[in-house]
């Protein structure tokens, strides 16, 4: 639920803050669909949650939906509005530790429901 949450979450306060109509964004939006349909699917196809023994497919999905949103949505508003360049910095920051989290918990099995505890956390506290 948490990895849902954030990613919602990240791309609300971007939506409400930088949000056009032009053609980027409309790509930006749909990969980012994509991505969420992945992690989704990947969710459902986890058959034991009781072990943390969630999917690969959610896993990579995981990793590359925080890959994302740092780079297509927050990297690109640094880029290109100096303004808002340590808002956006600063939330390109936390979805890049969401993603390493995400890449460690799917490589060290023993460590995961602290990794997952130390995701949630992180989460909680950027909101």
């Amino acid at each position: 639920f948490v990895y849902i949450w954030a990613g919602l979450a990240m791309t609300m306060r971007y939506a409400a803050r930088f949000n056009d109509d032009d053609g980027a964004h409309a790509v930006i939006w749909s990969l980012y669909q994509l991505l969420l349909l992945c992690l989704l699917e990947g969710l459902s196809a986890s058959s034991t949650f009781q072990h943390f023994k969630l999917s690969n497919l959610f896993q990579i999905a995981a990793i590359a939906l925080f890959g994302f949103l740092a780079v297509g949505f927050w990297l690109r508003i640094v880029i290109f509005l100096p303004r808002a360049r340590p808002f956006a910095l600063a939330l390109a920051a936390v979805c890049f530790i969401h993603s390493g989290i995400s890449a460690l918990a799917g490589s060290f099995s023993e460590l995961r429901g602290i990794l997952l505890v130390l995701f949630c956390v992180i989460a909680l506290s950027t909101d």
